[in-house]
């Protein structure tokens, strides 16, 4: 459902509770009794009537409810009204989230603060960060400090021929005199080292474009130690802790926006060179991307966002069932296909309709030829 910031809270509430009897209404005509119904919805009804829930959206609101305990997410997109009942939770809505033209991260850095902001072209959150994230330089050199101590040794022993005598303390470092520059550098690139090492491993699943916010050196010795793959080399300069959530999503989309431009267009023109009759690198097939994404061979999938195809899918026969509307245990054969492709590692792009690459809601490029 949609849902507003910022607007007077008794608009959806009121949106909350017709649905729920929608979704009432649907499972007791999917033979659920009334005292399960109950159970299952009750957490949800709960929130109607909560004016600090209302007081903290986004633009969209997706809850899911298996069982009695529900998953609600506050989402920067402007969901449509839907109430579903199925044997699998409907997320077709939620696609632009994870599609290949809008979804970045960004990181800002300095040493007095840590934050990590997952972003769209419709909004930002921040995310909470490891504990194996220091939360800032203080941090850091507390540690290192410790380190150091645990290396300092004092009134060990030498042996000579006079036999043993005490030896001067030994510190293991750059604590020498007019190395304060060599410390300094020393401690923070333990700094960045520990940040990239913990967020790197936070976005190794997400496959998510990450844009650094930090002024020098930070900036510079955190590029040097990265190891992540998709960290954009253009940065948003200045000291970051002056700029709010909003401030960092205007200058991190001011660098997304070309870029996810030309991967459309580039991606598009490769669909287009690999279409035709006797060319078996793409299809604008329903059938044929379905099986393919089951198959784990989609490359690059468009999909048209206000469309859907129900029906059935058969995985061995690989026959298409398609209806007009929505019958009882139907699946949007649009979701199933960007479902396996994204969890085979396959780019998605939801998209208008009127921008597909061709006449169908669902195009693709697969990674190799595969049988027509």
């Amino acid at each position: 459902m949609p849902s507003h910031l910022g607007r007077s809270t008794k608009e959806d509430p009121i949106r909350l509770k017709n649905l729920l009897r929608r979704a009432e209404q649907q499972l007791m005509d999917a033979g659920f009794k009334s005292p399960a119904v109950r159970q299952k919805l009750g957490p949800l009804r709960l929130l109607v009537n909560e004016q600090s829930f209302w007081q903290r959206q986004e633009g969209g609101l997706a809850m899911f409810v298996n069982g009695s305990v529900p998953h609600v997410y506050r989402v920067p997109l402007l969901l449509p009204e839907m109430v579903v009942v199925d044997s699998r939770f409907h997320l077709r809505p939620l696609l632009p989230l994870i599609s290949g033209n809008g979804h970045f991260c960004i990181m800002a850095l300095s040493q007095n603060s840590v934050r990590l902001f997952h972003a769209s072209q419709f909004g930002v959150h921040e995310v909470d960060l490891p504990a194996s994230v220091p939360p800032n330089m203080a941090r850091t050199m507390a540690a290192v400090q410790e380190d150091k101590q645990a290396q300092f040794h004092t009134q060990t022993t030498m042996h000579g021929a006079a036999g043993p005598r005490p030896k001067q303390a030994l510190f293991h470092g750059h604590g020498v005199s007019g190395a304060d520059e060599a410390v300094d550098k020393m401690r923070m690139g333990e700094f960045c080292h520990q940040i990239e090492q913990g967020v790197s491993k936070l976005l190794s699943g997400m496959r998510c474009p990450l844009i650094l916010a930090a002024a020098q050196p930070v900036a510079g010795i955190y590029q040097e130690g990265n190891t992540y793959p998709q960290l954009e080399r253009e940065v948003i300069r200045g000291n970051p802790d002056r700029l709010s959530g909003g401030q960092l999503h205007k200058a991190g989309w001011a660098i997304m926006e070309p870029i996810f431009q030309q991967r459309k267009a580039a991606a598009l023109a490769k669909y287009r060179q690999s279409s035709g009759p006797r060319v078996a690198l793409s299809s604008k097939r329903l059938g044929d991307c379905l099986a393919a994404a089951q198959d784990g061979v989609i490359e690059t999938l468009f999909v048209a966002m206000e469309d859907h195809r129900w029906g059935h899918f058969d995985p061995q026969s690989r026959e298409v069932t398609l209806h007009r509307s929505r019958q009882e245990g139907d699946d949007d054969l649009l979701e199933l296909t960007a479902a396996g492709v994204y969890l085979s590692g396959g780019t998605i792009f939801a998209i208008p309709k009127s921008q597909m690459p061709a006449d169908s809601p669902v195009a693709a490029t697969f990674r190799f030829s595969v049988a027509a």
